[in-house]
Protein backbone atom coordinates (compact mmCIF):
# COMPACT_ATOMS: atom_id res chain seq x y z
CA UNK A 1 0.00 0.00 0.00
CA UNK A 2 1.10 3.57 -0.69
CA UNK A 3 0.40 6.10 2.06
CA UNK A 4 0.99 9.80 1.42
CA UNK A 5 1.05 12.18 4.38
CA UNK A 6 0.17 15.76 3.47
CA UNK A 7 1.26 18.59 5.77
CA UNK A 8 1.31 22.35 5.28
CA UNK A 9 4.75 22.65 6.92
CA UNK A 10 6.75 21.09 9.73
CA UNK A 11 6.74 24.28 11.82
CA UNK A 12 10.48 23.55 12.23
CA UNK A 13 9.99 20.64 14.60
CA UNK A 14 9.82 16.91 14.10
CA UNK A 15 6.27 15.60 13.72
CA UNK A 16 6.89 12.49 15.80
CA UNK A 17 3.43 11.04 15.12
CA UNK A 18 3.88 11.02 11.35
CA UNK A 19 7.46 9.79 11.69
CA UNK A 20 6.55 6.90 14.01
CA UNK A 21 3.63 5.75 11.85
CA UNK A 22 5.93 5.85 8.82
CA UNK A 23 8.46 3.58 10.56
CA UNK A 24 5.76 1.08 11.50
CA UNK A 25 4.26 1.03 7.99
CA UNK A 26 7.64 0.69 6.27
CA UNK A 27 8.59 -2.11 8.65
CA UNK A 28 5.61 -4.03 7.27
CA UNK A 29 6.55 -3.37 3.63
CA UNK A 30 4.28 -0.40 2.87
CA UNK A 31 5.43 2.72 1.02
CA UNK A 32 5.24 6.11 2.74
CA UNK A 33 5.84 9.62 1.43
CA UNK A 34 5.48 13.06 3.04
CA UNK A 35 4.42 16.03 0.94
CA UNK A 36 4.80 19.57 2.35
CA UNK A 37 2.26 21.75 0.59
CA UNK A 38 2.76 25.35 1.78
CA UNK A 39 5.04 26.42 -1.07
CA UNK A 40 3.24 24.46 -3.77
CA UNK A 41 0.27 25.74 -5.69
CA UNK A 42 -2.81 23.66 -6.41
CA UNK A 43 -1.34 22.38 -9.67
CA UNK A 44 1.94 21.34 -8.01
CA UNK A 45 0.21 19.52 -5.13
CA UNK A 46 -2.16 17.61 -7.40
CA UNK A 47 0.65 16.70 -9.79
CA UNK A 48 2.74 15.18 -7.00
CA UNK A 49 -0.22 13.24 -5.61
CA UNK A 50 -1.11 11.87 -9.06
CA UNK A 51 2.50 10.81 -9.66
CA UNK A 52 2.65 8.94 -6.33
CA UNK A 53 -0.87 7.46 -6.66
CA UNK A 54 -1.51 6.92 -2.93
CA UNK A 55 -4.10 4.48 -1.65
CA UNK A 56 -4.41 6.60 1.51
CA UNK A 57 -4.14 10.37 1.94
CA UNK A 58 -3.10 10.82 5.58
CA UNK A 59 -3.18 13.93 7.77
CA UNK A 60 -1.91 14.26 11.35
CA UNK A 61 -3.14 17.59 12.67
CA UNK A 62 -3.52 19.81 15.70
CA UNK A 63 -6.41 22.19 16.30
CA UNK A 64 -5.57 25.40 14.47
CA UNK A 65 -4.14 23.43 11.56
CA UNK A 66 -7.38 21.58 10.91
CA UNK A 67 -9.14 24.14 8.70
CA UNK A 68 -6.25 24.36 6.23
CA UNK A 69 -5.84 20.59 5.97
CA UNK A 70 -9.56 19.86 5.61
CA UNK A 71 -9.66 22.32 2.70
CA UNK A 72 -6.41 20.89 1.30
CA UNK A 73 -7.90 17.39 1.33
CA UNK A 74 -11.09 18.65 -0.30
CA UNK A 75 -9.06 20.25 -3.09
CA UNK A 76 -6.88 17.16 -3.64
CA UNK A 77 -9.88 14.82 -3.70
CA UNK A 78 -11.63 17.01 -6.29
CA UNK A 79 -8.77 16.07 -8.65
CA UNK A 80 -7.80 12.64 -7.31
CA UNK A 81 -10.55 10.45 -5.87
CA UNK A 82 -8.79 7.07 -5.75
CA UNK A 83 -7.73 7.25 -2.10
CA UNK A 84 -9.19 7.06 1.38
CA UNK A 85 -8.69 10.29 3.34
CA UNK A 86 -7.67 9.56 6.95
CA UNK A 87 -7.17 12.18 9.67
CA UNK A 88 -5.41 11.56 13.00
CA UNK A 89 -3.72 13.54 15.73
CA UNK A 90 -5.03 15.84 18.48
CA UNK A 91 -7.79 17.59 16.53
CA UNK A 92 -9.80 14.52 15.46
CA UNK A 93 -9.13 12.93 18.85
CA UNK A 94 -10.95 15.72 20.69
CA UNK A 95 -13.19 17.01 17.88
CA UNK A 96 -14.36 13.81 16.17
CA UNK A 97 -17.36 15.60 14.71
CA UNK A 98 -15.01 16.62 11.88
CA UNK A 99 -15.92 13.23 10.35
CA UNK A 100 -18.98 15.04 8.95
CA UNK A 101 -16.83 17.28 6.73
CA UNK A 102 -16.72 16.61 2.99
CA UNK A 103 -14.15 14.03 1.85
CA UNK A 104 -13.16 13.13 5.44
CA UNK A 105 -13.52 9.36 5.19
CA UNK A 106 -11.98 8.31 8.50
CA UNK A 107 -10.57 9.74 11.70
CA UNK A 108 -8.27 8.07 14.22
CA UNK A 109 -8.70 9.02 17.88
CA UNK A 110 -5.69 8.60 20.15
CA UNK A 111 -2.67 6.46 19.39
CA UNK A 112 -2.42 5.17 15.84
CA UNK A 113 0.51 2.75 16.02
CA UNK A 114 -1.61 -0.39 16.39
CA UNK A 115 -4.82 0.50 14.60
CA UNK A 116 -3.67 2.59 11.62
CA UNK A 117 -1.52 -0.38 10.59
CA UNK A 118 -4.54 -2.64 11.01
CA UNK A 119 -6.60 -0.35 8.77
CA UNK A 120 -3.92 -0.31 6.07
CA UNK A 121 -3.60 -4.10 6.11
CA UNK A 122 -7.37 -4.63 5.95
CA UNK A 123 -7.54 -2.28 2.95
CA UNK A 124 -4.69 -4.12 1.26
CA UNK A 125 -6.46 -7.48 1.68
CA UNK A 126 -9.81 -6.08 0.58
CA UNK A 127 -11.34 -6.90 3.97
CA UNK A 128 -14.09 -5.02 5.80
CA UNK A 129 -12.29 -2.26 7.73
CA UNK A 130 -15.26 -0.50 9.30
CA UNK A 131 -14.76 -2.30 12.63
CA UNK A 132 -11.19 -1.01 13.21
CA UNK A 133 -10.84 0.25 16.78
CA UNK A 134 -9.95 3.91 17.48
CA UNK A 135 -11.52 4.86 14.14
CA UNK A 136 -14.69 6.59 13.09
CA UNK A 137 -15.70 6.10 9.46
CA UNK A 138 -18.12 7.77 7.09
CA UNK A 139 -19.65 5.28 4.69
CA UNK A 140 -20.62 6.20 1.13
CA UNK A 141 -24.27 6.52 2.18
CA UNK A 142 -23.25 9.07 4.84
CA UNK A 143 -23.66 6.69 7.79
CA UNK A 144 -21.11 7.28 10.58
CA UNK A 145 -19.48 4.24 12.20
CA UNK A 146 -18.06 4.99 15.67
CA UNK A 147 -15.74 2.29 16.96
CA UNK A 148 -14.63 1.98 20.58
CA UNK A 149 -11.15 2.94 21.73
CA UNK A 150 -8.64 0.11 21.55
CA UNK A 151 -5.70 -0.70 23.78
CA UNK A 152 -2.90 1.76 24.40
CA UNK A 153 0.59 0.77 23.26
CA UNK A 154 1.86 -1.33 26.15
CA UNK A 155 5.64 -1.40 25.61
CA UNK A 156 7.12 1.76 24.06
CA UNK A 157 10.40 -0.08 23.41
CA UNK A 158 8.55 -2.23 20.85
CA UNK A 159 7.86 0.81 18.64
CA UNK A 160 10.52 1.44 15.96
CA UNK A 161 12.36 4.75 16.12
CA UNK A 162 10.64 7.64 14.30
CA UNK A 163 11.39 7.83 10.57
CA UNK A 164 13.54 10.96 10.53
CA UNK A 165 14.62 10.38 6.94
CA UNK A 166 11.01 10.92 5.83
CA UNK A 167 10.79 14.24 7.68
CA UNK A 168 14.27 15.55 6.85
CA UNK A 169 14.01 14.74 3.14
CA UNK A 170 10.85 16.85 3.06
CA UNK A 171 12.37 19.73 5.09
CA UNK A 172 16.11 20.31 4.66
CA UNK A 173 16.08 23.29 7.06
CA UNK A 174 14.72 21.07 9.82
CA UNK A 175 17.39 18.48 9.08
CA UNK A 176 20.09 21.16 9.37
CA UNK A 177 18.85 22.48 12.72
CA UNK A 178 20.96 21.26 15.63
CA UNK A 179 18.09 20.89 18.14
CA UNK A 180 16.11 17.69 17.63
CA UNK A 181 13.08 16.24 19.44
CA UNK A 182 12.80 12.93 21.29
CA UNK A 183 10.25 11.41 23.67
CA UNK A 184 10.96 8.96 26.49
CA UNK A 185 7.51 8.42 28.02
CA UNK A 186 3.79 8.91 27.48
CA UNK A 187 1.05 9.91 29.86
CA UNK A 188 0.44 12.33 32.70
CA UNK A 189 -1.63 11.82 35.88
CA UNK A 190 -2.15 15.52 36.64
CA UNK A 191 -5.45 17.30 35.96
CA UNK A 192 -4.44 20.80 34.86
CA UNK A 193 -7.47 22.33 33.15
CA UNK A 194 -5.43 24.05 30.41
CA UNK A 195 -3.94 20.73 29.21
CA UNK A 196 -5.29 17.83 27.16
CA UNK A 197 -4.17 15.02 29.47
CA UNK A 198 -7.22 14.90 31.77
CA UNK A 199 -9.48 14.55 28.73
CA UNK A 200 -7.21 11.94 27.15
CA UNK A 201 -7.11 9.89 30.35
CA UNK A 202 -10.92 9.88 30.42
CA UNK A 203 -11.07 8.83 26.75
CA UNK A 204 -8.63 5.93 27.23
CA UNK A 205 -9.68 4.80 30.73
CA UNK A 206 -9.43 1.04 31.10
CA UNK A 207 -7.44 0.66 27.87
CA UNK A 208 -4.03 0.20 29.44
CA UNK A 209 -1.52 1.85 31.73
CA UNK A 210 -1.69 5.64 31.65
CA UNK A 211 2.05 6.05 32.27
CA UNK A 212 4.41 4.21 29.94
CA UNK A 213 8.17 4.58 29.73
CA UNK A 214 10.94 3.75 27.31
CA UNK A 215 14.00 2.09 28.78
CA UNK A 216 17.14 4.20 29.15
CA UNK A 217 18.81 1.97 26.56
CA UNK A 218 16.04 2.64 24.01
CA UNK A 219 16.22 6.44 24.24
CA UNK A 220 20.05 6.45 24.32
CA UNK A 221 20.26 4.22 21.23
CA UNK A 222 17.82 6.44 19.30
CA UNK A 223 19.80 9.58 20.15
CA UNK A 224 23.03 7.80 19.10
CA UNK A 225 21.49 6.87 15.76
CA UNK A 226 20.43 10.47 15.12
CA UNK A 227 23.84 11.77 16.23
CA UNK A 228 25.58 9.38 13.81
CA UNK A 229 23.44 10.41 10.84
CA UNK A 230 22.49 14.07 11.32
CA UNK A 231 23.78 17.33 12.78
CA UNK A 232 22.85 17.33 16.47
CA UNK A 233 23.99 19.87 19.07
CA UNK A 234 20.97 19.90 21.45
CA UNK A 235 18.75 17.03 22.57
CA UNK A 236 15.21 18.08 23.48
CA UNK A 237 13.29 15.38 25.34
CA UNK A 238 9.76 16.65 24.89
CA UNK A 239 7.87 14.50 27.43
CA UNK A 240 5.15 16.36 29.31
CA UNK A 241 6.98 15.39 32.50
CA UNK A 242 10.50 14.12 31.94
CA UNK A 243 11.03 13.60 35.68
CA UNK A 244 8.15 11.16 36.11
CA UNK A 245 10.09 7.92 35.70
CA UNK A 246 10.35 4.52 37.43
CA UNK A 247 12.75 4.14 40.35
CA UNK A 248 16.36 4.17 39.20
CA UNK A 249 15.66 5.47 35.67
CA UNK A 250 17.12 8.95 36.20
CA UNK A 251 20.16 7.49 37.99
CA UNK A 252 20.91 5.17 35.05
CA UNK A 253 20.28 7.94 32.53
CA UNK A 254 22.58 10.39 34.35
CA UNK A 255 25.38 7.77 34.25
CA UNK A 256 25.02 6.80 30.60
CA UNK A 257 23.92 9.99 28.82
CA UNK A 258 27.04 12.12 29.48
CA UNK A 259 29.35 9.23 28.55
CA UNK A 260 27.51 7.98 25.48
CA UNK A 261 25.93 11.19 24.15
CA UNK A 262 27.29 14.22 26.03
CA UNK A 263 25.35 16.79 23.99
CA UNK A 264 23.46 19.49 25.98
CA UNK A 265 20.03 18.29 27.06
CA UNK A 266 16.76 20.23 27.37
CA UNK A 267 13.63 18.81 29.07
CA UNK A 268 10.23 19.72 30.55
CA UNK A 269 9.82 19.64 34.34
CA UNK A 270 7.08 20.15 36.92
CA UNK A 271 8.29 22.18 39.91
CA UNK A 272 6.61 19.86 42.43
CA UNK A 273 8.82 17.00 41.20
CA UNK A 274 12.09 18.90 41.62
CA UNK A 275 14.34 18.03 44.56
CA UNK A 276 18.02 18.43 45.43
CA UNK A 277 18.57 14.89 44.12
CA UNK A 278 16.84 15.71 40.83
CA UNK A 279 18.90 18.88 40.44
CA UNK A 280 22.15 16.93 40.88
CA UNK A 281 21.08 14.18 38.46
CA UNK A 282 20.04 16.66 35.77
CA UNK A 283 23.30 18.56 36.11
CA UNK A 284 25.22 15.26 35.89
CA UNK A 285 23.26 14.45 32.72
CA UNK A 286 24.49 17.69 31.08
CA UNK A 287 20.98 19.16 31.23
CA UNK A 288 21.55 22.83 30.41
CA UNK A 289 17.94 24.08 30.11
CA UNK A 290 14.58 23.15 31.63
CA UNK A 291 11.12 24.30 30.52
CA UNK A 292 8.98 24.83 33.61
CA UNK A 293 5.31 25.80 33.76
CA UNK A 294 4.59 28.71 36.07
CA UNK A 295 1.28 29.48 34.34
CA UNK A 296 0.01 32.01 36.89
CA UNK A 297 1.56 33.91 39.79
CA UNK A 298 -1.67 34.02 41.78
CA UNK A 299 -1.91 30.92 44.00
CA UNK A 300 -5.71 30.99 44.23
CA UNK A 301 -6.29 31.28 40.48
CA UNK A 302 -3.62 28.66 39.77
CA UNK A 303 -5.22 26.26 42.22
CA UNK A 304 -8.96 26.79 41.60
CA UNK A 305 -9.11 27.68 37.89
CA UNK A 306 -6.04 25.96 36.48
CA UNK A 307 -5.86 23.11 39.04
CA UNK A 308 -2.07 23.41 38.90
CA UNK A 309 -1.63 21.70 42.29
CA UNK A 310 1.68 23.46 42.90
CA UNK A 311 2.11 26.36 45.31
CA UNK A 312 4.34 29.33 44.50
CA UNK A 313 6.58 28.38 47.41
CA UNK A 314 7.41 25.08 45.69
CA UNK A 315 8.10 26.86 42.40
CA UNK A 316 10.53 29.19 44.19
CA UNK A 317 12.26 26.18 45.77
CA UNK A 318 12.59 24.45 42.37
CA UNK A 319 14.08 27.52 40.68
CA UNK A 320 16.61 27.92 43.49
CA UNK A 321 17.71 24.30 42.96
CA UNK A 322 18.18 24.89 39.24
CA UNK A 323 20.08 28.13 39.83
CA UNK A 324 22.45 26.35 42.23
CA UNK A 325 23.04 23.63 39.65
CA UNK A 326 23.62 26.21 36.88
CA UNK A 327 20.68 24.92 34.83
CA UNK A 328 18.93 27.63 32.82
CA UNK A 329 15.19 28.03 33.29
CA UNK A 330 12.61 28.82 30.60
CA UNK A 331 9.29 29.65 32.28
CA UNK A 332 5.94 29.06 30.60
CA UNK A 333 3.06 31.40 31.47
CA UNK A 334 -0.59 31.92 30.59
CA UNK A 335 -2.01 35.45 30.29
CA UNK A 336 -5.52 36.76 29.63
CA UNK A 337 -7.23 34.19 31.83
CA UNK A 338 -11.06 33.98 31.91
CA UNK A 339 -11.44 35.78 35.25
CA UNK A 340 -12.82 39.13 36.42
CA UNK A 341 -9.44 40.85 36.76
CA UNK A 342 -7.14 39.26 34.14
CA UNK A 343 -4.71 42.18 33.77
CA UNK A 344 -4.20 42.44 37.54
CA UNK A 345 -3.41 38.71 37.71
CA UNK A 346 -1.15 38.93 34.64
CA UNK A 347 0.89 41.59 36.45
CA UNK A 348 1.13 39.29 39.48
CA UNK A 349 2.47 36.60 37.13
CA UNK A 350 5.01 39.06 35.74
CA UNK A 351 6.12 40.08 39.24
CA UNK A 352 6.46 36.43 40.20
CA UNK A 353 8.63 35.72 37.15
CA UNK A 354 10.84 38.69 38.04
CA UNK A 355 11.29 37.20 41.51
CA UNK A 356 12.22 33.79 40.02
CA UNK A 357 14.91 35.26 37.73
CA UNK A 358 14.43 32.87 34.82
CA UNK A 359 16.82 32.97 31.85
CA UNK A 360 13.97 33.09 29.33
Amino acid sequence: MRIQFLLKNTGMYERLGIMTLSSILKQKGHEVKLLLTEELGEKGIVEKVKIYKPHILAYSIMTGEHAYHIELNKMVRSHYNDALSVFGGPHPTYSPEMINMNYVDAICRGEGEIYFLQLVEKLEKGEDFYNTKNFWFKKKDGTIVKNEMGSLVENLDDIPYPDRKLMYEADSALRARGAKLFMSNRGCPFKCTYCFNHAYNKLTKGKGEMMRYRSVNSIIQEIKEVKDNYFLDRVIIDDDIFLLKPKGWLEEFSERYPKEIGIPLHCNVRPNMVSERVGRLLRKSNCTHVYMGIECGNNEVASKLLKRATKNEKIIEATEIFHRNKIKIITLNIVGLPIKNPLEVDLETLDFNIKLKPNF
